[in-house]
């Protein structure tokens, strides 16, 4: 049994995973909130698995850059941060502890919905970047006004790289 901790969106989880041979070479059972899942995962091609969890089966596209995994399921990607048992924070959304907008995925850039000197408020759509034919939007993680718009649509971005400069408003 193999303990697993990632903390996504501020939430800690912990898996414990264990091989289970009648799963085959791909199989695993893991255990989480006291439920018990069969896994089935098979790598097709670099960073794309085919998933069986349960009875449901589905593709997923999975990056890493350090402690980050990004892992991209039905249009929708999930940013998990490899936890150590002590550590218990973790970076939210677009926003990390440099303060910094920066892509959470490697694509190319399809829209730009802000420009320089405009307001933004927390949660608004900035731009939408697209990776192997789905697309993520990023969205401003406070108030602020637009400082500098880095990349323009059709432009390519990388994992981390800041998308945007906002400075942010006081607080009241």
């Amino acid at each position: 049994m193999v303990e697993l901790r990632y903390i996504h969106n501020g939430r800690e989880y912990v898996v414990n995973m264990s091989k289970k041979g009648e799963l085959g070479e791909e199989g695993f059972v893991f255990n989480y909130s006291g439920k018990e899942y069969k896994l089935k995962a098979a790598r097709f091609k670099e960073n794309f698995y085919s998933i069986e969890l349960d009875d449901k089966r589905f593709k997923a596209v999975v990056s890493k850059k350090e402690d980050t995994y990004h892992v991209f399921i039905n249009g929708r990607i999930y940013q998990l941060l490899k936890a150590s048992p002590t550590q218990k924070r973790a970076r939210k959304g677009n926003e990390r502890e440099d303060n910094k907008m920066r892509s959470p995925i490697s694509g190319r850039v399809v829209k730009v919905l802000v420009e320089e000197g405009q307001r933004v408020e927390k949660g608004q759509e900035i731009m939408v970047i697209e990776a192997m034919k789905m697309e993520h939007t990023i969205t401003a993680p406070y108030n602020g006004t637009v400082e500098k718009v880095l990349f323009k649509k059709g432009e390519q971005v990388e994992i981390r790289e800041e998308l945007v400069k906002i400075k942010k408003e006081e607080e009241k």
